[in-house]
């Protein structure tokens, strides 16, 4: 248990590292960003080593990466020296000079408690999901001992998804800990804090609070975190870069740019076959229209974007000496040659949009009014920020429902999916919240007008 806790130590040591050049003034979004990038580099790193390279994925690996993050940590720190009290110090005093009200306090305590149950709930309970067990922590099960996927070649489900979640499985069943479903819990936490750091700069503490809050306690989220599935990382991946990507375009500030690339870059590094990347190329494209002197920064990001992913698709290549093919473009290529009537096609749109409208509606339904008066008053107010989020939300929306168009070609059963579908359409859920969020509606400070309230009828008595 030591050498595994000391392990993740050293993955949020070396996020921390990595995003040092990035310049982030908040220590909440720094630690934050540092365990998913962390994470998301560690498990891209050792595929890359088991993969094509003679190192085998096993506990000899793993500690030269621990000495490797030490050795880099010491030479950073040592050289200025690491002086324990005077950090400690520094973060006491920012702490300290934080007043937050009663209210506010009590919307923290709720988070803590809802986040311990959580983490304590993954911790006790073992993986009880019929495909993470066949699938995700079977191959995580077979990295430990193999120390490659390469027994996986004769079993046609095995490659059905990238290795992410499969190598953080791999990483706990190398130290022989069984609660593999903490890494999820880390994932749900540190993305909580990074969506209240992105809410907090456009509205107050009390509002961005309330957001997070209502987002922890979203009940699809909070079951899927509860599960050792890709839906959860492949959706939070992909909002939040969503998010960073729609900030890079209002605020210019690079290094949201790269963090949003990385984010929808490592959607595909969970997710592989979704298309849904491509929006974010769209939004990188966008910014840089108008922030131009960051081109050869937004045209490396769509790089890392589109290429992510190819290093499991060329594993796949030289695995099976053959060209992978890529089912999207298959799909495509099926709808082109298709022959159909104008009326067969018509009625397939309608089909299938009454079909997507059934899952959206489930999905929407809880914030359809909300969206529908910060629509409202971002029109009116002409608040082109917001309006460009509900654009984007609408954009998206439509891509899902273009999807399940096109998917519907080559899959006579396609309609036998509304479960599938729905968990595809879980990205856009915290963009609802955030969205909503954002509605000038609730910058009123609720906390800070309530305890004034209550000091001048304290006042009033004393002076009676």
């Amino acid at each position: 248990m030591i050498n595994f806790l000391f392990f993740l130590f050293c993955v949020f040591l070396f996020g921390r590292m990595v995003i040092s050049f990035l310049q982030i003034e908040s220590e909440i979004e720094k630690n934050s960003l540092a365990v998913l990038v962390g994470m998301v580099l560690v498990s891209y790193i050792f595929f890359i080593l088991f993969s094509f390279t003679p190192f085998i994925f096993s506990q000899k690996m793993l500690g030269l990466f621990c000495l490797v993050v030490i050795s880099w940590g010491l030479f950073r720190f040592g050289r200025k020296g690491l002086n324990l009290p005077l950090l400690l110090s520094l973060v006491w005093g920012k702490f300290s000079q934080l007043h937050l009200s009663t209210y506010e306090w009590g919307v923290i305590l709720v988070l803590l408690v809802i986040g311990l149950n959580n983490f304590l709930l993954n911790w006790y309970w073992p993986i009880v999901d019929w495909d993470a067990l066949a699938l995700y922590d079977f191959r995580g099960m077979v990295l430990a001992k193999e120390g490659t996927f390469d027994r996986g070649k004769e079993l046609g489900y095995f490659f059905q998804y990238p290795p992410f979640t499969s190598i953080l499985h791999g990483i706990n069943h190398v130290f022989k800990i069984d609660q593999v479903k903490i890494w999820y819990s880390l994932i749900f936490g540190a993305y909580i804090l990074l969506f209240y750091r992105l809410l907090r700069q456009h509205t107050t503490r009390f509002v961005a609070l309330i957001g997070t809050l209502i987002l922890t306690t979203t009940s699809t989220l909070m079951l899927h975190s509860r599960m050792a599935y890709t839906n959860l990382p492949y959706s939070l991946f992909l909002s939040l870069g969503y998010l960073y990507l729609i900030s890079w375009f209002s605020q210019a500030k690079k290094n949201h740019l790269l963090i949003g690339a990385f984010f929808v870059a490592s959607s595909t590094w969970v997710r592989s076959s979704e298309p849904f990347w491509f929006l974010g190329l769209i939004l990188i494209v966008l910014g840089v229209i108008r922030h131009r002197k960051y081109i050869w920064w937004s045209f490396f990001a769509c790089l890392g974007v589109i290429f992510f992913k190819y290093p499991w698709i060329l594993y796949l290549d030289l695995l099976y000496a053959t060209k992978v093919s890529n089912p999207v473009l298959n799909v495509l290529s099926l709808a082109g040659t298709t022959r159909f009537s104008s009326e067969e096609f018509l009625a397939r749109c309608w089909g299938v949009g009454l079909f997507f409208f059934q899952i959206l509606k489930g999905i929407i339904k809880p914030y359809l009014i909300p969206l529908l008066i910060t629509a409202w008053v971002a029109i009116s107010g002409r608040q082109y920020l917001k309006m460009f989020y509900l654009v984007s939300l609408v954009i998206q929306i439509l891509a899902i429902y273009a999807g399940i168009l096109v998917f519907s070609f080559q899959f006579p059963d396609w309609s036998t999916i509304p479960d599938s579908a729905a968990r595809m359409s879980m990205f856009l859920v915290p963009q609802f919240i955030f969205v909503i969020m954002l509605n000038d509606f609730w910058r009123i400070n609720i906390a800070t007008k309530s305890v004034s309230k209550i000091k001048q009828k304290i006042n009033q008595r004393q002076e009676k």
